[in-house]
């Protein structure tokens, strides 16, 4: 990722200025380093109030962070990827559990230059390869939290029919909570 410097005098930036980030990679190192988690309402800033986020919460602090920069080449995606003990450490006793070796899963992260970054958490691969995901959305900003989970109930729907897409949610619940402790 290329190292944009960070100039924009608005909300999201100056938070970040105020972290010692001077550069979009700084930012973005920041955020992965924070815990993974649920946070406790809505608004981009709660991730660095609260020193957590989950995929969707941190990537989309980072594309605001963008927006705010008027850096248009980086785009938060939705991803939809198979779920599993490899890819996702930490979900394969609950997965194993309900006899399931993956089970699908909407992942955001960001994309620039068409290549896949992902600053989720610790230990996570910073990119990622181009078959990651069986299919792929570009999100707008301000529809993420709507469209990730229809787009991942409407999967679900395709995916499975010998469980109800709320029992596949259930189960996706657990390895989420899972992924937390």
């Amino acid at each position: 990722m290329k190292n944009l410097f960070i100039a924009a005098y608005k909300p999201i930036t100056q938070a970040f200025l105020e972290l010692e980030c001077f550069t979009y990679y700084d930012a973005a190192a920041y955020v992965r380093n924070l815990a993974y988690g649920r946070n406790s309402g809505e608004g981009e800033l709660r991730v660095l109030l609260e020193k957590k986020g989950t995929c969707s919460s941190k990537h989309l602090l980072l594309a605001q962070l963008a927006k705010e920069n008027d850096w248009h080449e980086i785009k938060i995606i939705v991803g939809i990827f198979m779920m599993n003990e490899e890819n996702t450490p930490g979900v394969g006793p609950t997965l194993s559990k309900h006899k399931m070796f993956h089970i699908p899963e909407a992942h955001c992260y960001l994309m620039m230059n068409n290549i896949r970054y992902d600053f989720t958490k610790i230990g996570c691969r910073e990119t990622l390869p181009k078959d990651f995901s069986i299919e792929e959305h570009n999100i707008s900003l301000e529809t993420l939290a709507r469209d990730k989970p229809h787009l991942h109930r409407s999967f679900l729907k395709q995916w499975n029919k010998k469980l109800s897409e709320d029992e596949i949610w259930e189960i996706r619940e657990e390895c989420i909570a899972a992924l937390q402790e």
